[in-house]
């Protein structure tokens, strides 16, 4: 059959359970029979409550999660794990790859674009809302977090500040490896971010080169 000759391809990657499980618990079954979800062997559910939408054509393959993108990359030792809990949702626009190491945690809504790429060892927490345009990359060793886990209060007011803020980020973005992307953040389209960045507003730029040097706050 089509479907044996497809998984055997990656009969050293690919973990079969896990992915007949991930696509017939998301998908209906005429959508599910196509696969377009691929899970890796390392890759850990450690709470799926959340729902998982395909917003995009069907195809085979289109989604693959927990698979080595980089030659130096051990991929055994890489641990990709998928946290979904209750009442959250993780949206796929197209074309995914969340690369061996990654960590997902939604609790609010992630969206992710069409060709999208995440490589090992990055995390995105979404407690309230993140948004990837299309054709969007997140070099290794990233944090993209949309919260700070705790409340903050100024002592002398009084004032509370909000522990969480959406992220949007536009299309055609390349956030280099090691950058911090924190609430509040809002990258424009065509835009790379270098390594080591930190965002934590919104960049009304017009497209270019951030540094480092310029994005510490």
């Amino acid at each position: 059959m089509e479907i044996t000759k497809y998984f055997t391809q990656w009969k050293y990657r690919v973990h079969i359970l896990k992915t007949l499980y991930f696509n017939f618990k998301y998908l209906s079954l005429r959508e599910a029979i196509k696969f377009p979800y691929l899970i890796g062997c390392n890759v850990i559910f450690r709470t799926l409550k959340g729902s998982v939408q395909i917003d995009a054509p069907i195809k085979r393959g289109m989604i693959r999660i927990g698979f080595r993108d980089m030659g130096i990359q051990n991929e055994k030792d890489q641990k990709t794990i998928l946290d979904l809990r209750a009442e959250s949702q993780l949206i796929f626009k197209g074309c995914a790859s969340i690369g061996a190491g990654a960590r997902i945690y939604t609790k609010g809504i992630l969206t992710i674009g069409d060709d999208f790429y995440l490589s090992l060892n990055s995390t995105i927490i979404a407690h309230e809302n993140v948004s990837f345009s299309k054709s969007c990359t997140v070099g290794w060793d990233s944090l993209i977090m949309d919260t700070d886990f705790h409340k903050v209060y100024n002592f002398y007011t009084g004032e509370k500040y909000p522990m969480t803020k959406p992220i949007l980020i536009g299309e055609h973005v390349w956030i280099c490896n090691e950058c911090q992307i924190l609430k509040g953040a809002v990258i424009p389209d065509d835009t790379i971010i270098a390594s080591k960045s930190l965002i934590n507003s919104a960049l009304n730029t017009p497209p270019i080169r951030l540094s480092q040097d310029v994005l510490h706050v």
